[in-house]
């Protein structure tokens, strides 16, 4: 056989090589986006569930804050009134995420894909961060209820004062470069977050591949 011949025959093998290695690659994207399309539809019962019981949730809290109003506890209502509406855009922002989900479904590219699930993400971190902003209020819900001595208010004082710190450690630390870190796992243990990155982990597959290619 000469030269040449080797040559035509190596070519051809090589293209069927490629061809083949192309057509896996294909597969593997269609495989893995629908994979990840199936863990962000697992998702919406979670979104839907925070929606309903937040709404719920609102209408009570709503009712508290009136009823605190009308018999002058200010302190109640005011520390009432910061949870409602921290709870509202948390509801809010639950809703927007069903949009984002239903655009992922959607989605034909798997770049596409990959970009609305780290939007979500990034959301989903800022919504939580917001939430915990709150905390404080936790501890001046009950002043006003009654007449208090020095060291209960020294200690609904203190209590204050490390749930201020708590929140604002939690708003500055939440991110994923924490991610690795067990507070963060197990602060983000809900089935929500956890379809997220498996969704991210399919579609990180594919870059694998892709990369093990060369």
């Amino acid at each position: 056989m000469e030269e040449q011949d080797i040559k035509q025959l190596w070519q051809a093998y090589d293209a069927q090589l490629q061809e083949a290695l192309r057509v896996n690659e294909n597969t593997l994207r269609e495989l893995q986006t629908l994979k990840a399309k199936r863990a962000v539809r697992r998702m919406l019962w979670v979104k839907w569930l925070g929606i309903i019981v937040g709404i719920i949730w609102i209408a009570v809290v709503y009712t508290w804050v009136s009823i605190a109003l009308a018999v002058h506890n200010y302190f109640f209502a005011a520390s009432a009134g910061v949870h409602l509406v921290v709870t509202t855009v948390m509801v809010v922002t639950y809703l927007r995420h069903l949009g984002m989900l239903h655009r992922i479904d959607r989605a034909a590219a798997v770049i596409a894909v990959q970009e609305g699930l780290a939007r979500l993400q990034a959301s989903t971190l800022e919504v939580t961060r917001i939430g915990f902003l709150q905390l404080p209020v936790f501890a001046v819900f009950m002043l006003g209820w009654g007449v208090y001595n020095r060291w209960q208010i020294v200690i609904c004082v203190a209590v204050a004062i490390l749930l201020i710190l708590a929140a604002l450690w939690l708003y500055a630390n939440i991110s994923l470069k924490n991610a690795h870190k067990p507070w963060f796992r197990l602060l983000f243990s809900s089935p929500e977050w956890t379809q997220l990155v498996r969704a991210q982990t399919f579609l990180a597959a594919i870059e694998d591949y892709k990369g093990g290619e060369g």
